[in-house]
């Protein structure tokens, strides 16, 4: 292989492998989004209180968790004894309320709609992070621009200094004009002190948003980036309008004060519940048996059924349209009760 394109070549591999680098040491516009969006602490928050909603609609669909009871019944607290009386029971029992009507579907709305807003505030707080990174970005950039050229109108007016000094040495010049291009170039010198400091607080504002190590490296300037973001027209601007993340925001808003209203209206619905309670007794029958298990003798079927009746007005001096409902809860109970037939003999051999 020639001699010149080996070293083509390595420059090349060279070129390739120091790239990196040369990106890791700049800053560019879009990498500062980048560290202010992934370091922003509200971006977070917000979205963290989303993905909160989203599991709570998911808890919110859920019915009410059953009651297990466990307990005693005409137990004697003297000897605690539960042969001593025929009547202590041993309670065990299941319990499962029904939600009422479309409570789930209303409070699982709600939660969904809470996390629609909570997206929504995360959007715009990215769009604020990136609006106000923009405006420092270009802040520092228009800084470092300024300073190239003042540093660029200072040599020439040093130039022009030293040209008026030898004029004036060479007697073709007045005191006059060397004093009024010292003046200048003094001038110049105290604006260049002034962009130094606008630039060392721009760097610090922009800090702010990237962290200090990002905010001291040299910017990356691409013309290509901000005409790609300001390359919109009006049909685009006004389908990205109604995308707008305040506006998804208070549709969301009204979807749950509309889904709070269908929840308060369900309180109104009649609820469903049922409960399953068994006791059981030991000790023995008044003929000497054994009590043996007796389906459903000892035990408790029953459906609960809470139902409104109606508003009222509530007492005279209270204020005016407060609304007192009563509520009218009744227990529908299956019971059946069998007694066992050799205690119903035995008493019919008695009185007979």
């Amino acid at each position: 292989m020639h001699p010149l394109k080996i070293f083509q070549a390595l420059g090349l591999i060279l070129l390739v492998a120091i790239e990196p680098v040369f990106a890791a040491s700049s800053l560019s516009l879009k990498k500062a989004e980048e560290l202010a969006l992934a370091n922003d602490p509200l971006t977070k928050s917000h979205d963290l209180h989303a993905r909160a909603f989203d599991e709570q609609s998911v808890a919110s669909d859920q019915w009410p968790d059953p009651k297990l009871k466990f307990g005693f019944l005409s137990l004697p607290t003297d000897t605690f004894d539960l042969d001593q009386e025929p009547m202590t029971q041993i309670i065990v029992g299941y319990s499962q309320m029904i939600p009422r009507g479309d409570s789930l579907q209303h409070a699982t709305g709600v939660m969904q709609a809470s996390a629609g807003m909570k997206r929504a505030d995360v959007e715009l707080r990215q769009r604020m992070v990136r609006r106000n990174v923009r405006k420092a970005w270009l802040n520092v950039y228009l800084q470092e621009a300024s300073e190239k050229i003042i540093q660029q109108n200072r040599r020439l007016f040093k130039q022009q200094l030293e040209v008026s000094q030898s004029l004036y040495a060479a007697g073709r010049k007045q005191q006059q004009d060397v004093l009024q291009a010292e003046l200048e170039l003094s001038l110049l010198d105290d604006k260049l002190e002034q962009i130094l400091s606008m630039q060392e607080q721009a760097r610090a504002v922009l800090g702010q948003w990237v962290g200090d190590e990002a905010a001291d490296l040299p910017l990356q300037f691409s013309k290509q980036s901000l005409a790609n973001s300001l390359s919109w027209n009006s049909e685009q601007l006004a389908e990205l309008i109604k995308q707008h993340p305040v506006l998804i925001k208070k549709e969301a808003r009204i979807s749950v004060n509309q889904e709070k209203l269908g929840l308060a209206k369900q309180k109104y619905s009649p609820q469903w519940g049922f409960d399953l309670t068994y006791g059981k007794r030991d000790g023995e029958n008044m003929d000497g048996s054994d009590r043996a298990f007796r389906f459903p003798g000892e035990d408790h079927t029953g459906f609960e059924h809470a139902m409104p009746v109606g508003r009222f007005p509530a007492f005279p001096h209270a204020c005016h349209g407060d609304k007192l409902r009563l509520s009218m809860t009744h227990r529908i109970g299956l019971f059946a009760i069998i007694q066992s037939l050799p205690l119903i003999k035995t008493v019919g051999g008695d009185q007979a």
